[in-house]
Parts: structure tokens; sequence; C-alpha cells
């Protein structure tokens, strides 16, 4: 009798045991299951947080000066005989000969249909008359074939060059340059924030510091690529604080000085 309650007690005890084993193999199965579709979520989630895609603000440039690096002051513009006078030596100390040479005046970085032509490089009467015509501040577009000599022999080149007009004595921000970048620095966190790699185009605000220093026609001339920045870039400098000491002319009367705020990524 007690062998067959023996007997008895070990079958129960087996069918406990593979009841129990069978129990916790589905419900790690199942935890399993939920632990994977978890994972899946979370690297849904990983995408969405990614934040490599971003522009770094740091990488952000902005910069306030004339339209153009190559300038030349209105006092010499009127002095120029040649368009070597105008335009930068290093541009010229090469030529052997000049074929011709047109002179344009540019609304920003836009050839208008005031221009005239020479057949050397010495300005003409026309050219000189459009550059006497031009305000203390604006800018000017020439373009030339010539020829340089290199190895013993000559060969043709042409050459284009933008540039800007500026006043004897040029404007300043009298809380200095480094104060203005800095403000506007500022003033457009939140909005850099929505910046792309990739996305960022050269944006440009044209605008003006009058005889009397005041801030005035502010204009959009070139998309950042982002609505809402233009419309910050623009909104910034319109607001921009403190005061200015306006340009003047080399008889020292003041005069107005036209500027442009550069935004975006080196190479733009």
């Amino acid at each position: 009798m007690k062998k067959k309650l023996l007997i008895l007690g070990l079958l129960i005890g087996s069918l406990s045991f593979m009841a129990f084993k069978i129990f916790n193999t589905n419900k790690v199965t199942s935890c399993n299951k939920n632990l994977r579709s978890i994972k899946s979520n979370t690297c849904l989630g990983s995408d969405f947080l990614d934040f490599s895609n971003i522009v770094d603000p740091r990488d952000i440039v902005y910069k306030v000066e004339s339209r153009f690096l190559s300038t030349i002051s209105k006092s010499d513009l009127n002095k120029a005989e040649t368009i070597i006078d105008i335009l930068p030596k290093k541009a010229t100390e090469s030529i052997e000969s000049y074929y011709y040479a047109r002179v344009s005046i540019l609304d920003d970085h836009v050839e208008t249909d005031r221009r005239a032509y020479a057949d050397s490089e010495v300005l003409t009467a026309a050219q000189i008359d459009l550059l006497n015509s031009t305000n203390d501040s604006g800018n000017i577009y020439i373009k030339s074939d010539y020829k340089i000599r290199g190895g013993g022999s000559l060969y043709d080149r042409q050459l284009t060059y933008f540039i800007s007009i500026v006043p004897h004595q040029q404007a300043e921000y009298q809380d200095g340059h480094e104060s203005m970048i800095s403000y506007l620095r500022e003033h457009t966190e939140e909005e850099v924030k929505i910046i792309k790699k990739g996305s960022l185009k050269g944006g440009k605000v044209r605008f003006t510091i009058t005889a009397d220093g005041q801030v005035s026609k502010v204009e959009l001339t070139s998309t950042s690529g982002y609505p809402s920045i233009d419309k910050k870039l623009v909104e910034i400098v319109e607001n921009i604080p403190g005061n200015w000491t306006p340009a003047s002319n080399e008889e020292g009367e003041k005069v107005d000085q036209e500027l442009v705020f550069f935004f975006g990524q080196m190479g733009c």
C-alpha cells in the first residue's frame, strides 16, 4: 500500500512540474514578444529624437559689411582714370594688355542697363560720368578680356569683378561690431533650432544707415531657405538697439551708407 502511495505521489509531482514548465514557457514567450515590440518602438523613438542632422548654431555665420569683399572709396573712385585704378592690385599685376572694359552699375548683385564700354583699360568720358554719378554707397561691376603672359607666351583671359563703393569714413555701430553680432545671434537662437544640414541658404538683409544715424530701407534680398527665419532677420535689423555714427564723405559731410547683414554657413 505504501508503495502504491509513493508511486502516486511521484506521478502527481511530475505532472505538476510539467504543467509549471509549460506555463512559464508560454509566459516567457509572451514577454519576449512584448520586449521585441517595445524595442522596435524604442528604435522609432530614437530616430525621431536624432539631432545629428541639425546645424550647430556655432557654425552659422553672422556678418554685417559692404555687399562685396572688394571695395573702393567714393573719393578714390572719382579719381580713377583706368579700370586698373579701381580693381584690386592682385587682379591686374600680370596683365599685358586689355581688349575692352565694361563698367556697370549694380542693383545689389544684378547688373542694370546703366553701363558703358571702352576698347582698352582707359576709362572713356562716358564711363567716368557713369562712375561719378554714383552715390557714396553702391555697387559696380567691371568686366574685361585681356592678355596675360605665361611661359613666354600670351594667353587670352577674362576678368569679372563685383565691387562695393564705400564712403570715405564708413558708418559705425557705437556699441562695437562684436556687440552688434552678439545681438543678432542672441535674437535668432530659437529660430535656428529648426535648420537642417544642407538646407540653409545664404540669407541677406540689405539696410541703410542714414546721414542722421538711423536704420532705414531694411529689405530681404536673399532668402535663408526658411521663411520664418527670413522674417526674423528683417525684424531684428529693423529693431537693432543702440546708436550708429553715420558715414561721411571726404569733405566731412554726413552721408547714407548701405550695408548687408549676411546669415548662413561657410561657403554660402
